[in-house]
Parts: structure tokens; sequence; C-alpha cells
């Protein structure tokens, strides 16, 4: 029986590209997340909307088992065993969406990357784009937006971002260029327990969809 979809239809609207959704599955891989990462979420991906379609159609970008991939989002929730929360920006995000997401998009199609997953449940990982695991994948996209346009964005989220003129000037260029060249500067990658944290987004301002 498919899920009730009354929530998502009435918050729909008002989603935007780049918004982040937070999911709890009740699978065996979910629990095992979330029970070694010591979070409520096992599962990050990102609100997806194309004006072309107008405002009644949203998508989720997102890394799962067969890479990082767009899904249509009513179709998403409608199957999904578990639960999901929607997460709006902040009013400091608006102006670098499209940034953002341009990143992501471009990077449709990589490999999930399971040994960075797993390794960052015991522990932690540089994030790195030659393959992504879903909160990865999202915080990477916020990042090379927040870099790129060398924005007030940069101080609101809590991660640590070279100032040096050397990281100005490869970022610019290219992050993962950069990166390459300096594997030590690259930030922690987030788990889907700490996503919201290291954006700065508020948990209780989540809204529950399903």
């Amino acid at each position: 029986m498919a899920n009730n979809l009354t929530k998502y239809y009435y918050c729909r609207s008002v989603m935007d590209s780049m918004d982040i959704l937070q999911w709890r599955t009740n699978s065996f891989t979910g629990q095992q997340i979330r029970y070694w990462s010591k979070g409520f979420f096992n599962h990050t991906g990102a609100v997806i909307k194309y004006s072309s379609f107008g405002e009644d159609h949203r998508w989720t970008l997102e890394a799962i088992a067969t890479g990082l991939h767009e899904v249509y989002l009513s179709d998403k929730l409608a199957e999904h065993n578990g639960l999901c929360y929607w997460f709006k920006l902040a009013d400091i995000f608006e102006p670098f969406r499209k940034e953002a997401a341009l990143w992501l998009m471009r990077r449709k199609g990589k490999p999930y990357d399971y040994r960075s997953l797993f390794k960052n449940i015991l522990g932690s990982v540089f994030a790195d784009a030659k393959s992504l695991f879903c909160s990865e994948a999202i915080f990477l996209a916020w990042h090379w937006a927040a870099v790129k346009t060398w924005s007030p964005l940069l101080q609101h989220l809590r991660c640590e971002i070279n100032t040096e003129p050397r990281a100005i000037l490869f970022i610019d260029k290219g992050m993962e260029k950069y990166y390459s060249m300096y594997p030590e500067q690259r930030p922690k990658a987030p788990t889907p327990a700490n996503v919201l944290e290291v954006l700065n987004i508020t948990e209780p301002g989540g809204i529950q969809l399903i």
C-alpha cells in the first residue's frame, strides 16, 4: 500500500532545488548506518526543481547503490519504507542554489562510494568527488557553491575551508583539481547523522513528509 502523500502535496509548491531530504529507512542497512553513526537518519538527498515543469513536479537527486541518480520524488515517497523529513534552507543559501545544483547535476552517474561510507560510519573520511555517498554528495555541492562564490556562506558552513591565496586561485579553476594537488586540504565528509549540523541547518525546522 502506497504512503499517504498529503503533507508532501501541501509543501511541494515551496520546495526548491537543493533543499535537504533526510531519510530514515526500515532496512537492515539503514539500521546499521544509524546504529554506528548514532543518528536518527541514515540517508540524505536533495530536492531538484525544474522550472520548465512548473510547480507540480519535484525530483530528488541522491547517491544510491547504483550511483548518483535522479528519482521522481512523489514515486520515492509513495514507496519508501520509513520516514522522510524535508528541510527548507535558510535565506543565506538562496543566491547559491543554482551553483550547488549544477555541481550535483554534472555528477549524475558517479559510482556509489561504499568504502568511504563504511569508513565514515566508523570514523571519518575526507570528501572526494571521484565517487560519492549520499551526505558527501550534498555537502560537496554546497561546499563548492560557497567556495566558488567566496560568499558569506563560507562562514555559515561548519567545516574548515582553506582561505590561503593558492587555495582561492586553484579552487576557482576547479575544486577537484585543487584537492588532487593538495589532498590534505579536503574537508571531512559528513554522515547523514551530522550533515545538517555541518550545513548549519537547525533540525527542528524539518517537516515530516511521510
